[in-house]
């Protein structure tokens, strides 16, 4: 998840809170942390705001059915959400490369907030 704009405390600990996030980093931000742990050609493949994310996928025209009230009451606020700080928010997708002694090895990780889901992945490619 990044924040598209600097967020106001507030809102900020909100969503902070719901998603039971340590922060909500700016892109800026989020490219530090593999620089300083010795990722090199950074290159973001792909960034998008949650809200267009969201209506962009083939996912929002599907129906699903919570499985339970309390899952119901969660669905609500993160759809409340979404609407509140839909432009506000977004992901990235981002390829880096890693080098040691041995190898250059190249990752493409990604956060990818869509449809109550936070999905972070890396993989070696």
């Amino acid at each position: 998840m990044t924040a598209e704009i600097s967020l106001d405390p507030s809102s900020k600990k909100e969503i902070m809170n719901f998603y039971n996030l340590r922060d909500v980093l700016m892109q800026s931000e989020w490219l530090k942390a593999p620089q300083q742990n010795g990722f090199t050609d950074l290159k973001i493949l792909k960034s998008s705001t949650v809200l267009k994310g969201l209506l962009d996928s083939s996912a929002s025209s599907s129906s699903i059915q919570p499985l339970n009230e309390s899952l119901e009451r969660v669905m609500d606020e993160h759809y409340c959400l979404i609407l509140s700080f839909g432009n506000s928010l977004g992901y990235r997708v981002t390829e880096q490369v890693k080098s040691n002694a041995l190898a250059s090895k190249r990752y493409v990780s990604s956060s990818v907030f869509l449809h109550g889901l936070i999905m972070n992945t890396m993989k070696k490619t």
